[in-house]
């Protein structure tokens, strides 16, 4: 028989499963909001990868959060692995596979963000063209 709650047993009901598992959710979203707020408020309104405007209605101004060490790897919510990139910028990364980026977003040199490496493909040869 499983354990129960009442006050003369030895042992108390342990807690369920799906509780902790909720919690761990809850606090998984919770990082994710404020890394991507503090990106938003890093990043102002433009693309990191182009400098087009992002974030205004519409899909052609929305904006992306890129994770630059993709999520996959179990790389948590931190605002230097993650940057704010427009639409086409995003295709170019992932559907063309033409565009790549790098490095530390949050990193500055001379006081303007400089830590993040981006490169396109020519002819087979990655070609870095800019750092931002």
């Amino acid at each position: 028989m499983g354990a129960s709650s009442f006050p003369g047993l030895k042992f108390s009901k342990p807690e369920p499963r799906w509780i902790r598992k909720q919690a761990k959710v809850t606090a998984e979203a919770k990082a994710q909001r404020e890394c991507y707020l503090a990106v938003d408020q890093r990043d102002g309104s433009r693309c990191r990868i182009c400098a087009k405007h992002v974030g205004g209605a519409g899909m052609l101004s929305a904006r992306i959060h890129h994770h630059l060490i993709y999520r996959s790897t179990r790389v948590i919510h931190q605002s230097w692995n993650v940057v704010s990139i427009c639409p086409r910028c995003d295709d170019l990364i992932h559907r063309e596979g033409t565009l790549r980026c790098s490095g530390n977003a949050d990193a500055r040199e001379n006081g303007r963000l400089a830590g993040m490496k981006v490169e396109k493909l020519f002819a087979d040869v990655w070609r870095v063209i800019a750092w931002r």
